[in-house]
């Protein structure tokens, strides 16, 4: 009887008594990473984007009722204030791009390019700031609920994930 070495308790070592010609199981436990998660490219003219995961249409709807929303605020602000400052169109103008790059990712993400959800993430962390503005709480809460629902895992395998 030959002795072994001390065991590790806890750690699971590969069996080095296999035989030959075995290679060793490639493993993180092993001290070997293997890339599990791998990603094709999906090109947005293969997509249909009525036919995404239902979470990924539920997100879309709750971004775009968000645009609705802040739409809605814009113009009743235009409407409601007679005297205009000095940057007033100016900070009309960029409300507009916003919301329009939002209606773009929102479009893009339905077309599996993950761009579009990254985008999306970033407006949702914005939302999150401004939710102690008064009026855009509302805007926030549905941007933290479409941002939940597009993280869940069953919108992976749109973006090409596996």
């Amino acid at each position: 009887m030959t002795f072994q070495g001390p065991e590790r308790i806890g750690w699971d070592e590969p069996d080095s008594s296999a035989g030959h010609g075995h290679t060793q199981p490639e493993s993180y436990v092993y001290g070997q990473p293997v890339a599990d998660t791998e990603r094709r490219h999906v090109s947005a003219r293969g997509v249909n984007p009525l036919q995404a995961p239902w979470n990924l249409l539920i997100s879309a709807g709750l971004y775009l009722l968000g645009v609705g929303y802040l739409t809605y605020l814009l113009i009743s602000h235009v409407n409601s204030t007679p005297l205009r400052h000095d940057f007033y169109w100016e900070f009309f103008t960029l409300k507009v791009v916003a919301l329009v790059a939002i209606v773009v990712l929102v479009g893009a993400m339905l077309l599996a390019q993950p761009w579009g959800r990254y985008g999306l993430s970033a407006v949702t962390v914005v939302g999150i700031l401004v939710v102690v503005l008064p009026g855009f709480w509302p805007a926030s809460l549905l941007g933290i609920a479409a941002g939940v629902a597009l993280w869940l895992p069953r919108g992976h395998a749109w973006f090409g994930f596996r």
